[in-house]
């Protein structure tokens, strides 16, 4: 719900106006967005879980999740 809210209310505050083309565009980018927070919070869980104890598990988490991994 916020995605789609910060994305349409830019889009309102910047002056683009709502027609099919960009409302295709902002779907996907939304779609895209939430895709890579599923991602990142699956990375968020499994650093979280193997690393309790060490407060570092958020660093592993943004190496973990994303092309570069370590």
């Amino acid at each position: 719900m916020i995605s789609v809210a910060l994305n349409f209310g830019f889009m309102g505050i910047v002056g683009i106006k709502l027609n099919i083309g960009t409302a295709m565009v902002a779907s996907f980018a939304i779609g895209i967005g939430i895709d890579y927070t599923i991602h990142y919070l699956a990375a968020y869980h499994h650093e979280y879980t193997k690393r309790r104890d060490d407060r570092n598990f958020l660093i592993h988490t943004f190496y973990g999740s994303g092309k570069q991994s370590v």
